[in-house]
Protein backbone atom coordinates (compact mmCIF):
# COMPACT_ATOMS: atom_id res chain seq x y z
CA UNK A 1 0.00 0.00 0.00
CA UNK A 2 1.71 3.28 -0.97
CA UNK A 3 2.26 5.29 1.97
CA UNK A 4 2.04 9.45 2.08
CA UNK A 5 4.49 11.42 4.42
CA UNK A 6 2.92 11.84 8.60
CA UNK A 7 1.03 9.11 7.69
CA UNK A 8 0.83 6.61 10.91
CA UNK A 9 2.20 3.15 9.27
CA UNK A 10 0.58 0.98 11.92
CA UNK A 11 -2.99 2.30 11.68
CA UNK A 12 -4.86 0.61 9.44
CA UNK A 13 -6.79 3.13 7.34
CA UNK A 14 -10.34 2.73 5.42
CA UNK A 15 -10.25 2.85 2.31
CA UNK A 16 -13.22 4.45 -0.46
CA UNK A 17 -11.67 3.89 -4.71
CA UNK A 18 -12.84 5.76 -7.14
CA UNK A 19 -12.74 5.18 -11.18
CA UNK A 20 -10.22 7.54 -12.33
CA UNK A 21 -12.00 10.31 -13.90
CA UNK A 22 -13.19 11.92 -10.49
CA UNK A 23 -9.63 12.11 -8.76
CA UNK A 24 -9.37 15.58 -10.25
CA UNK A 25 -12.84 16.54 -9.08
CA UNK A 26 -12.35 14.85 -5.65
CA UNK A 27 -8.80 16.76 -5.20
CA UNK A 28 -10.28 20.15 -5.86
CA UNK A 29 -13.34 19.98 -4.15
CA UNK A 30 -15.67 19.70 -6.58
CA UNK A 31 -16.77 16.17 -5.48
CA UNK A 32 -17.69 15.86 -2.08
CA UNK A 33 -19.59 12.79 -1.30
CA UNK A 34 -20.20 9.45 -3.18
CA UNK A 35 -23.24 7.84 -3.78
CA UNK A 36 -22.90 4.02 -2.84
CA UNK A 37 -25.37 0.60 -2.11
CA UNK A 38 -24.07 0.10 1.10
CA UNK A 39 -22.57 2.29 3.61
CA UNK A 40 -18.79 0.45 2.84
CA UNK A 41 -18.34 -0.21 6.61
CA UNK A 42 -17.71 3.57 7.33
CA UNK A 43 -19.37 5.84 9.78
CA UNK A 44 -19.30 9.65 10.49
CA UNK A 45 -15.76 10.50 11.76
CA UNK A 46 -13.77 7.92 10.03
CA UNK A 47 -10.06 8.99 8.54
CA UNK A 48 -10.38 7.24 5.11
CA UNK A 49 -7.76 7.01 2.46
CA UNK A 50 -8.67 7.95 -1.21
CA UNK A 51 -7.47 5.47 -4.14
CA UNK A 52 -8.13 5.48 -7.76
CA UNK A 53 -9.76 1.95 -8.88
CA UNK A 54 -7.54 -1.05 -10.32
CA UNK A 55 -4.58 -2.90 -9.59
CA UNK A 56 -2.59 0.15 -9.81
CA UNK A 57 -4.70 2.56 -8.11
CA UNK A 58 -3.31 5.36 -7.08
CA UNK A 59 -3.71 7.65 -3.70
CA UNK A 60 -5.44 10.49 -4.07
CA UNK A 61 -5.43 11.53 -0.75
CA UNK A 62 -6.89 11.27 2.98
CA UNK A 63 -9.76 12.77 4.90
CA UNK A 64 -12.75 12.23 7.23
CA UNK A 65 -16.28 11.09 6.80
CA UNK A 66 -18.30 13.52 7.54
CA UNK A 67 -21.84 11.72 7.40
CA UNK A 68 -23.32 9.08 5.80
CA UNK A 69 -27.46 9.92 5.07
CA UNK A 70 -29.27 6.23 3.86
CA UNK A 71 -32.32 7.08 1.24
CA UNK A 72 -33.98 5.82 -1.99
CA UNK A 73 -32.93 7.42 -5.07
CA UNK A 74 -35.98 9.60 -5.45
CA UNK A 75 -34.60 11.11 -2.57
CA UNK A 76 -31.67 12.29 -3.79
CA UNK A 77 -31.96 16.40 -3.82
CA UNK A 78 -29.65 19.17 -5.25
CA UNK A 79 -27.57 19.36 -2.40
CA UNK A 80 -26.97 15.55 -2.93
CA UNK A 81 -26.24 16.46 -6.92
CA UNK A 82 -23.65 19.25 -6.06
CA UNK A 83 -21.66 17.15 -3.48
CA UNK A 84 -21.38 14.39 -5.37
CA UNK A 85 -20.04 17.45 -8.43
CA UNK A 86 -22.59 17.59 -10.84
CA UNK A 87 -25.28 20.60 -12.12
CA UNK A 88 -28.29 18.55 -12.85
CA UNK A 89 -29.93 15.63 -10.80
CA UNK A 90 -30.47 13.84 -14.56
CA UNK A 91 -26.80 13.51 -14.58
CA UNK A 92 -26.01 12.16 -11.37
CA UNK A 93 -28.54 9.10 -12.59
CA UNK A 94 -27.20 8.87 -15.47
CA UNK A 95 -24.31 8.32 -14.18
CA UNK A 96 -25.16 5.96 -11.10
CA UNK A 97 -26.73 3.99 -14.06
CA UNK A 98 -23.46 3.23 -15.18
CA UNK A 99 -22.34 1.89 -12.02
CA UNK A 100 -25.28 -0.01 -11.13
CA UNK A 101 -26.92 -1.32 -14.08
CA UNK A 102 -30.39 -2.23 -12.39
CA UNK A 103 -30.60 0.95 -10.64
CA UNK A 104 -34.67 1.69 -9.52
CA UNK A 105 -36.20 5.30 -8.27
CA UNK A 106 -37.07 3.52 -5.36
CA UNK A 107 -33.84 1.51 -4.67
CA UNK A 108 -31.92 2.37 -1.32
CA UNK A 109 -28.63 4.24 -1.49
CA UNK A 110 -26.06 5.80 0.99
CA UNK A 111 -24.86 9.69 0.43
CA UNK A 112 -21.40 9.36 1.91
CA UNK A 113 -20.46 12.99 2.18
CA UNK A 114 -16.53 13.62 2.61
CA UNK A 115 -14.04 16.04 3.46
CA UNK A 116 -10.52 15.85 1.61
CA UNK A 117 -7.76 16.86 4.36
CA UNK A 118 -4.29 16.39 2.95
CA UNK A 119 -4.16 15.18 -0.98
CA UNK A 120 -1.26 13.06 -2.49
CA UNK A 121 1.33 16.10 -3.72
CA UNK A 122 2.07 13.46 -6.23
CA UNK A 123 -1.05 12.60 -7.43
CA UNK A 124 -1.72 16.62 -7.02
CA UNK A 125 1.36 17.56 -8.77
CA UNK A 126 0.99 15.74 -11.99
CA UNK A 127 -3.08 16.83 -12.04
CA UNK A 128 -2.35 19.99 -11.61
CA UNK A 129 0.63 20.49 -13.64
CA UNK A 130 -1.84 19.04 -16.52
CA UNK A 131 -4.47 21.68 -15.97
CA UNK A 132 -2.37 24.78 -15.58
CA UNK A 133 -0.55 24.07 -18.79
CA UNK A 134 -3.88 23.68 -20.98
CA UNK A 135 -4.84 26.82 -19.27
CA UNK A 136 -2.06 28.91 -20.52
CA UNK A 137 -2.24 26.90 -24.02
CA UNK A 138 -5.85 28.00 -24.35
CA UNK A 139 -4.76 31.15 -23.31
CA UNK A 140 -7.78 31.13 -20.71
CA UNK A 141 -8.74 34.71 -19.94
CA UNK A 142 -7.55 35.03 -16.40
CA UNK A 143 -6.03 37.39 -13.75
CA UNK A 144 -2.70 38.23 -14.58
CA UNK A 145 -1.74 37.75 -10.87
CA UNK A 146 -3.48 33.85 -11.71
CA UNK A 147 -1.54 33.14 -14.72
CA UNK A 148 1.90 34.36 -13.28
CA UNK A 149 1.23 31.65 -10.35
CA UNK A 150 0.74 29.18 -13.15
CA UNK A 151 3.36 29.77 -14.74
CA UNK A 152 5.51 29.90 -11.93
CA UNK A 153 4.26 27.01 -10.71
CA UNK A 154 4.88 25.08 -14.33
CA UNK A 155 8.34 26.01 -14.25
CA UNK A 156 9.32 25.51 -10.61
CA UNK A 157 11.02 22.44 -9.33
CA UNK A 158 9.54 22.95 -5.72
CA UNK A 159 6.04 22.16 -6.79
CA UNK A 160 4.67 20.29 -3.95
CA UNK A 161 5.75 23.50 -1.41
CA UNK A 162 3.54 25.68 -4.07
CA UNK A 163 1.10 23.52 -3.64
CA UNK A 164 1.09 23.68 0.18
CA UNK A 165 1.51 27.45 0.59
CA UNK A 166 -0.34 29.31 -2.08
CA UNK A 167 -3.98 29.60 -3.38
CA UNK A 168 -2.62 27.47 -6.50
CA UNK A 169 -5.86 25.07 -5.50
CA UNK A 170 -8.47 28.04 -5.86
CA UNK A 171 -7.18 29.20 -9.07
CA UNK A 172 -6.58 25.12 -10.46
CA UNK A 173 -10.17 25.15 -9.55
CA UNK A 174 -11.64 27.85 -11.27
CA UNK A 175 -9.51 26.48 -14.67
CA UNK A 176 -10.50 23.45 -14.46
CA UNK A 177 -14.48 24.50 -14.27
CA UNK A 178 -13.83 26.67 -17.11
CA UNK A 179 -12.31 23.70 -19.20
CA UNK A 180 -15.15 21.41 -17.90
CA UNK A 181 -18.11 23.84 -19.33
CA UNK A 182 -16.68 23.79 -22.27
CA UNK A 183 -18.53 22.45 -25.01
CA UNK A 184 -15.88 19.67 -25.92
CA UNK A 185 -15.76 17.04 -23.71
CA UNK A 186 -12.68 18.32 -21.30
CA UNK A 187 -11.41 15.18 -19.53
CA UNK A 188 -7.25 14.43 -18.18
CA UNK A 189 -5.84 10.85 -18.16
CA UNK A 190 -3.73 9.32 -16.33
CA UNK A 191 -1.48 6.74 -16.48
CA UNK A 192 -2.40 2.94 -14.76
Amino acid sequence: MVRMRGYSKDKKLKRLSFNRKYAVDILLGIKRATIRKTNKGLNPGDTVEFYTKGPKGRLIGRGKIKRIVKKKVSELNDHDVTLEGFSRRENLLATLSTHYKDIKEGDEIFVIEFELERPSISFSKEAFSKIAKLALDKNLKLPQEDLKLLEYFLKSSKKDKIILSTDLRSIIRKVYVKLRSETSPFQLSFPD
